[in-house]
């Protein structure tokens, strides 16, 4: 089965490969990769972050021929509850154009760092990259700069792709299959 990704980073091909084995373990699986372009801001904020997962799928399938499925993902900060998160949501494209969507858990982006955007009146991103040019900090894995390293980007992107995956091939009995009436 074939997988084309819309995008080149090594923490979303390697979170992709991770959550297509372990659901579709003993299946031959080949990743396919394009840089595709998110058409949103560099920090996605609510609906922007899922029109960019959905974007990349798009422009990996208008580009890579030959994939059964098309994976776009975009990680944005969403305001909730009176408080920003970061989230992952991945947007699943398969050869007839049928499209599932799915997030990850949000992880709250520290005080500091959102006082800070508006201080500054700048982007997340911004933010981010001047304290890793401070400080040292890994390049694009914002939850691992959050927590020092106890949880990295990659579970978030993980999760929102394994959570669009199992639309498409559930377990057995799942309500996803299609066979219960309700």
């Amino acid at each position: 089965m074939k997988f084309a990704i819309g995008s080149t980073s090594a923490i979303k091909i390697d979170a992709a490969r991770k959550a297509l084995s372990s659901l579709l373990h003993g299946k031959k699986i080949e990743i396919l990769t394009y840089k595709s372009k998110s058409r949103v801001p560099e920090t996605p904020i609510g609906k922007h972050t899922i029109n960019g997962a959905r974007n990349r799928a798009i422009d990996a399938k208008n580009n890579v021929a030959g994939a059964d499925y098309y994976i776009g993902v975009e990680s944005g900060l969403v305001n909730r509850y009176g408080s920003v998160y970061e989230e992952a949501w991945c947007c699943m494209i398969d050869k007839k154009g049928r499209e599932y969507y799915a997030y990850s858990s949000g992880l709250k982006v520290p005080d500091p760092i959102v006082e800070a955007m508006r201080r500054y009146k700048t982007t997340h991103n911004r933010i981010m990259i001047s304290l890793q040019e401070r400080y040292g900090f890994i390049v694009g894995d914002t939850w691992g700069n959050y927590t020092g390293s106890v949880l990295s980007r990659k579970a978030s992107v993980e999760e929102a792709v394994r959570n669009a995956l199992v639309q498409i091939f559930p377990g057995r009995k799942g309500i996803y299959k299609g066979h219960y009436h309700i």
